[in-house]
């Protein structure tokens, strides 16, 4: 499963133009809306399943995010993501390895997830809008993808903010264990719970500190608490 919770992270990312001139304006507004926030934080519950339409999951992992200026943390099951202006560091509990990478192309402003979400519309080849829940409205988004079939939005009509992103995957896999030949195309709901706008985040959220220790010129150690973690420096910069 950690695959597909690796993979999450990475897609939204992914450069999605819905051509609905609707659903534009409403993600737009959406995407406005998180720039304008000073900080965000959130938790979030992933739920996967065997196929589109399974009702009961097979496996929840909780996470959270928090998001303040071009700073962002992100946490799925084991795995903790900081990203800032200068790197990207990703934790492996269960491996435990710590790995620091060059920072990405930051967004103007605090885009949802770290990704401005008006980029999020401009392969995508269809979009279909429905209503989840009262007070809701989402957007079905299908576009060319190697992972994805097509992806769900969901958010509050009132606030703007996402309350729900679901994953449909293209390959199948076996995630309820019963064997390969039982394997079925599998979806990931990921719920955005307990938000909070706007709230003083410590800046060291959004940094290595905690796990590493700078030696100079680019070169550092694991911090008393993760001594028994692995460090794989994959700056370009980095000296070794």
């Amino acid at each position: 499963m950690k695959r597909y919770y690796l993979f999450f992270l990475i897609v939204i990312t992914i450069a999605l133009n819905v051509r609905a001139q609707s659903a534009k304006e409403d993600l737009d507004r959406v995407n406005k809306t998180y720039q304008a926030l000073s900080s965000y934080t959130a938790i979030l519950e992933y739920a996967a399943y065997q196929s589109y339409t399974s009702k009961e999951s097979v496996q929840i992992e909780k996470g959270e995010v928090k998001m303040k200026g071009s700073s962002f943390y992100h946490k799925i099951g084991s795995i903790e993501v900081i990203r800032n202006k200068e790197y990207v560091l990703t934790v492996d509990h269960d491996e435990k390895s710590i790995t620091k990478l060059d920072a990405v192309k930051e967004s103007n402003g605090m885009p949802f997830m770290n990704v401005d979400l008006e980029k999020v519309l401009k392969l995508c080849t269809s979009s279909k809008y429905y209503e989840p829940a009262k007070g809701s409205a989402g957007y079905s988004l299908v576009f060319p993808s190697t992972e994805y079939s097509s992806v769900k939005i969901e958010f509050n009509k009132k606030t703007n903010m996402i309350e729900k992103m679901i994953l449909f995957y293209l390959s199948p896999s076996d995630l309820s264990g019963k064997g390969e030949e039982m394997a079925e195309k599998p979806r990931m709901e990921i719920s955005f719970k307990n938000i909070v706008l706007n709230k003083d985040i410590p800046s060291s959220v959004f940094t290595y500190e905690k796990f590493i220790i700078s030696l100079g010129s680019n070169k550092y150690m694991c911090t008393q608490g993760y001594k028994n973690y692995s460090f794989n420096n994959q700056t370009s910069t980095n000296p070794y």
